[in-house]
């Protein structure tokens, strides 16, 4: 994870502001728990499996310079990628995936 974020500072010439990287198993549980409010299957809301349970995923302040540079590392060597308005989500895994947070 760490080489990505320095791949990503390099190339974007800025600082990162990291938000989030490891999340506790319960933390992230508890994250999750108002977007699941209603649900059918509370299990398959919350995302038990998030890559940063794992430690290999970061939540950092968005920037145009970073976003550009994250995706780019995206194309080169695969990876998540979540943007939200002020967050950019980035994470180790092996195939392309992009979402959108409100």
């Amino acid at each position: 994870m760490l080489a990505r974020l320095e791949a990503i500072r390099s190339e974007a010439g800025e600082g990162i502001n990291v938000n989030e990287g490891y999340r506790p198993y319960g933390f992230n549980i508890a994250s999750y728990l108002g977007d699941c409010a209603g649900a059918k299957d509370m299990r398959e809301c919350v995302k038990e499996k998030s890559m940063h349970v794992s430690g290999k995923s970061v939540d950092m302040k968005r920037s145009a310079r970073l976003l550009r540079a994250t995706k780019n590392l995206q194309a080169r060597s695969g990876g998540g990628v979540g943007i939200g308005p002020t967050v950019i989500h980035v994470d180790t895994r092996k195939r392309i995936a992009n979402w959108f947070y409100r």
